[in-house]
């Protein structure tokens, strides 16, 4: 069959408007599925957003119910007068506190964000959650805006990267700086377990066992010291520069830098003596540094080779500078306080352990404990509710404090 140049033409054109046709036609079938993609991505977006809201708006409705209650029962009885300001004099209401990880400042933090609620602190806080950073040094955007007509925050006590600088933007200057230390070994078996076992941290649970971590440490450490637990943790979180912390003149110049600025800085395995280091440069009462131990992790005892022990020193160089400098000054710190400091450490360690007797006991019915005076201390009653504050979790007690700033 012999086809004409029109009927080629008119067939061929005939073919390309098909073709265009059915072009059209999957277009569109395409942008409907996307318009019915996007609906659906939306619907359980909203669907999700919705469920997160529903839990925190019950987490912040818990904190509310709490907070009141202690409100409404952490007052003194009828008689009964509070702990005597210990020789700093008057009260400091002006406190940073550095919170080291895995260096018992969760326990130190509920101290202080007690003291914040009995005495209607502002307390410098993460507008979410309970960290503001733990990784960078720029963490301001993360920070609640100060209440109108309050010139600065009383007290900054959440995870940050130390930076001098931004903490005096939002602190008070007469701010006194606290920080805490501890004994590296104990300091990296509390982060290794806690962070490989309990958060599965990736690169920790690449690791066969802790043993072969100490064997070769660089081979199991990210290449970002910012997303590492385990190398010269504490001295980063202090805010040594990642770069510079295997020098050993930087580091010694930084920690001499930290003398300088921190007025007091704590040891946790010596932490009955640090609280009353603590409460007496302060002017505290001794009812306002009680703690019952929280966020504790319990590790298994680990028997490390001489071989071990050396290569976690040399790869934490910068910890084992730091927390020996800290340790050696608080040596020193204590034995200038005298002996009574050793009398009032043994009355305290008595009154805490009452007190963790009392909240750990309901099957008495009573609402109060008794605490009678002594040299150090007016006598001063504890109640369940001081019971509640001094147990709750974190993220608890921040959503407590954060609800009173807003």
């Amino acid at each position: 069959m012999i086809t004409t140049q029109a009927e080629w033409l008119h067939s061929n054109t005939m073919h390309c408007l098909n073709h265009k046709q059915g072009n059209r036609n999957r277009r569109k079938t395409k942008i409907i599925l996307l318009i019915v993609l996007f609906v659906l991505a939306t619907l359980l977006a909203w669907q999700r957003y919705a469920e997160v809201d529903t839990n925190t708006a019950k987490t912040e409705e818990a904190a509310v119910t709490e907070l009141r209650f202690i409100r409404n029962h952490t007052c003194t009885p009828k008689g009964q007068v509070g702990t005597k300001t210990g020789p700093g004099g008057a009260e400091k209401h002006h406190v940073f506190f550095l919170k080291v990880h895995k260096a018992a400042s969760t326990t130190v933090q509920n101290v202080l964000l007690r003291f914040s609620l009995s005495r209607q602190l502002k307390v410098m806080l993460p507008r979410s959650g309970h960290i503001l950073s733990q990784r960078k040094k720029h963490w301001l955007a993360r920070a609640l805006s100060l209440p109108p007509n309050v010139p600065a925050f009383d007290i900054l006590c959440n995870h940050i990267v130390f930076d001098e600088e931004a903490v005096r933007a939002r602190l008070y200057p007469d701010s006194i700086f606290i920080g805490i230390v501890r004994e590296p070994v104990d300091q990296f078996v509390s982060a290794f377990n806690y962070y490989r076992n309990r958060y599965g941290t990736k690169y920790l649970k690449k690791v066969p066992d802790i043993s072969t971590y100490l064997s070769n440490p660089e081979r199991w450490e990210p290449r970002d010291l910012e997303g590492s637990y385990t190398n010269n943790r504490m001295s980063f979180d202090f805010g040594i520069d990642p770069v510079r912390i295997r020098n050993q003149s930087y580091v010694a110049d930084y920690i001499e830098y930290l003398n300088k600025t921190f007025h007091l800085v704590l040891i946790s395995g010596r932490f009955d003596e640090s609280m009353i280091l603590m409460r007496r440069y302060l002017g505290w009462k001794m009812k306002d540094v009680l703690y019952i131990k929280n966020n504790a992790y319990k590790n298994k005892k680990s028997a490390f080779t001489e071989k071990q022990k050396i290569a976690h020193r040399r790869f934490n160089m910068a910890d084992y500078a730091l927390y020996e400098h800290f340790s050696n000054l608080f040596d020193k710190r204590v034995a200038a306080e005298g002996k009574e400091f050793r009398e009032e450490m043994q009355v305290y360690t008595s009154v805490r352990n009452s007190v963790e007797m009392f909240c750990g006991d309901n099957s008495t019915g009573n609402d109060y404990l008794n605490v009678d005076a002594t040299l150090w201390s007016e006598g001063f009653y504890v109640s369940k509710a001081n019971c509640i504050l001094m147990t709750m979790t974190e993220e608890s007690l921040v959503n407590a404090v954060r609800l009173q700033l807003l």
